[in-house]
């Protein structure tokens, strides 16, 4: 989808200033998509819900010891909701319709 609106911006020359929003119709949680992910891959997992101040410290722990878990940087991000706000334009001001999730996530984990 992404690619897809990016050629159509170019072939179209799309000047001035425009912010695209390039969303899928459904809104997960962090927890929600990776319950998506472990039930494509037919896994069964415990998913513990640890807070904020916690996890940010294990984050630290984890870059100074060099294990690539996760890093302080992308615990910040996940402290903001990264949804769609309708500020300018968005796919369907492309005429593209968003692919279903599940359908790519079943094409790109059953490889």
């Amino acid at each position: 989808d992404v690619s897809k609106g990016v050629e159509k911006i170019i072939k179209n020359n799309i000047k001035d200033f425009h912010i695209f929003e390039f969303v899928g119709n459904e809104v997960f949680t962090y927890e929600s998509f990776y319950v998506l992910i472990l039930e494509n891959l037919s896994l069964n997992r415990i998913i513990i819900n640890i807070p904020y101040s916690l996890g940010l410290i294990g984050a630290f722990i984890f870059e100074k010891i060099g294990m690539n878990i996760i890093t302080v940087e992308q615990m910040k991000l996940l402290k903001k909701d990264s949804i769609s706000i309708n500020i300018d334009k968005n796919l369907k001001n492309l005429n593209i319709d968003p692919q279903d999730i599940r359908g790519i996530l079943n094409i790109y984990l059953k490889k």
